[in-house]
């Protein structure tokens, strides 16, 4: 193996030409790393595939993967096993469920036209333009959800921003916009030719006593769970400065959780949805092991 995985290496630096000859023997070696238990051995020095993929092969893991054809595969598999992961972490704790957290499997239409006194509605919807509709639906419902002076904070990305900010501003009024800096790599917007390192997140609603900034910074974007995943960073900024201990946080397109988490270490109660099942059940572990043992009684 050791001959193998030196082989493999010596000539990756031309990868795109000789694929169909080091694709079998680099298959093997990750074959290798996942049979072992990580760190427990190595090969040529490397405790991982990740590590062996950067020190030998000069690549990214995920960047072997792709020119594999296996980058899909993979990120599956990954996310999976970090799902498997959470839920035990969550069952080995013992954790009771009856906490200042409430996350329902539901559309956001049922949720918001259920809940009324909402404190603040900060959410991450999809982008794509088929869910354009959704945008000004969520400003509709939300008129009616938040309490007198509630706040509506929705995070969107620049490609459709006219129509987004058009169609909710029929419904609740706009109050401002803040910058959400990401980290990590920068998205492509190929049609416009820009490289994207941030985002708009509307606000909507009234106006909190205290002063806060419209710029927000967050670390890398974490996609451990799903492809839209934000970092817990960047959604603790927007939730501390939108509202403060105790008032309750919506987020009707609640995906992995992350909103959630913020709010609930944050002190904040907090009430989510998603359509997608197991994407509810791994929000719930994740909101559960952020609270740990305290116990309070859920939103209403």
């Amino acid at each position: 193996m050791e001959s193998l995985a030196a082989w493999a290496a010596e000539g990756f630096g031309s990868v795109c030409r000789k694929l169909g000859e080091l694709r079998p023997a680099i298959e093997r070696i990750q074959a290798w790393y996942q049979n072992h238990p990580r760190g427990s051995t190595t090969l040529l020095g490397c405790a991982s595939f990740k590590e062996y993929c950067k020190r030998r092969l000069h690549r990214h893991e995920s960047t072997v993967y792709r020119m594999l054809g296996m980058n899909g595969a993979m990120r599956k598999v990954k996310r999976l096993d970090a799902r498997r992961r959470l839920l035990e972490a969550h069952a080995s704790a013992g954790i009771a469920d009856v906490v200042a957290a409430d996350i329902r499997h539901c559309a956001m239409e049922q949720l918001l036209a259920d809940v009324r006194g909402i404190d603040a509605i900060i959410t991450d919807p999809p982008y794509g333009k088929e869910f354009l509709p959704l945008y000004g639906e969520l400003a509709r419902l939300a008129g009616v959800a938040l309490r007198p002076g509630g706040i509506l904070a929705v995070m969107c990305g620049q490609a459709h921003l006219p129509i987004v900010l058009a169609d909710m501003s029929k419904h609740i009024e706009w109050r401002w916009e803040i910058g959400y800096f990401m980290g990590g790599p920068s998205n492509r917007i190929w049609s416009q030719r820009i490289n994207v390192g941030w985002k708009p997140v509307l606000v909507f609603g009234g106006v909190q006593e205290k002063w806060i900034s419209d710029v927000v910074r967050s670390e890398a974007a974490d996609k451990t769970l799903m492809d839209w995943g934000q970092s817990e960073s960047g959604m603790t900024g927007i939730v501390e400065a939108l509202t403060v201990r105790g008032e309750l946080v919506c987020d009707p397109f609640c995906g992995s959780g992350t909103t959630g988490v913020a709010a609930v270490r944050l002190g904040r109660r907090f009430l989510g949805c998603d359509v997608d099942e197991l994407r509810v059940e791994s929000s719930r572990a994740r909101v559960m092991l952020a609270l740990g043992p305290r116990q309070m009684r859920a939103p209403s």
